[in-house]
């Protein structure tokens, strides 16, 4: 094997186990409920605007109650973001793990055979016939 395809096989296998990382979806989800935050500030905004206020001279009226606002639903909807996520990835271990062994079930089985064939198609080297038959 040549010294470059060691390091492509190192960096995919890398990958493999980066991707099954205990904190996937909690990072993904406090992105996603931040974002949220921010859409709900721009709505209180167009809630104003509805109401015939205008928001422009409110917010330079009062710029610290809007960044107050702004802040606090970003942490806010962060925190409740990772708490779901952690849920999530603990859901997600727990489907992959036998409850009374602690083993790793057919699901995982599955799973990792599907990363190891994706990964002996993307790097063709020899490949053991155990994992095929």
């Amino acid at each position: 094997m040549r010294p470059g395809n060691q390091a492509k096989v190192k960096s995919a296998m890398t990958d493999i186990f980066t991707k099954r990382g205990i904190s996937r979806h909690r990072y993904r989800r406090v992105a996603q409920f931040s974002l949220l935050a921010v859409a709900a500030d721009v709505g209180l905004l167009c809630v104003e605007l509805a109401f015939g206020l205008n928001p422009l001279t409110d917010i330079a009226q009062r710029p610290f109650l809007y960044l107050y606002v702004l802040l606090g639903t970003i942490v806010t909807f962060g925190v409740f973001g990772a708490m779901v996520g952690s849920r999530e990835d603990l859901l997600e271990e727990m489907a992959l793990r036998d409850s009374l062994t602690g083993l790793f079930n057919a699901r995982y089985l599955q799973m990792r055979l599907g990363e190891e064939l994706t990964a002996a198609i993307n790097f063709p080297l020899p490949c053991p016939r155990a994992w095929l038959a």
